[in-house]
């Protein structure tokens, strides 16, 4: 049994890794990033809040897509512009007001539970 918890809090560690790394580009984005105004092309038929909608749009010359909870989603219109922050690279896109910390939380939570799967299976007795 201890080699389950070593092996699954490596799984967890290795998994969480990517998501925090992924986080602290948009935490740089939020700190650093530029103000910008893009042009919204398509937005979704949002029916529910609980469900997560992609909406498109246009910077550069290039068409992204970002995620939209249900409540901003009713305020989006379609050929219009919004205000959003980006990184140099041009590869992370943030609402002016999307606070990423939230997400950094939730995956350094998931790590240290990774870490303590692998000290259980270090230190536990069978």
């Amino acid at each position: 049994m201890k080699w389950f918890y070593k092996i699954a809090g490596v799984l967890i560690v290795v998994g969480s890794f990517f998501f925090v790394r992924y986080d602290l580009s948009k935490v740089d984005t939020f700190r650093n990033g530029e103000i910008i105004q893009v042009h919204v092309i398509q937005v979704p038929n949002c029916i529910s809040g609980k469900r997560h909608y992609y909406f498109k749009f246009e910077y550069n010359g290039k068409i992204h897509s970002k995620d939209v909870g249900g409540k901003f989603c009713d305020e989006l219109k379609e050929d219009s512009y919004i205000d959003m922050r980006v990184n140099e690279e041009q590869t992370v896109f943030l609402y002016p007001k999307e606070n990423p910390f939230i997400d950094m939380a939730a995956g350094a939570i998931l790590f240290s539970f990774g870490v303590a799967l692998i000290l259980m299976g270090l230190f536990k007795k069978e």
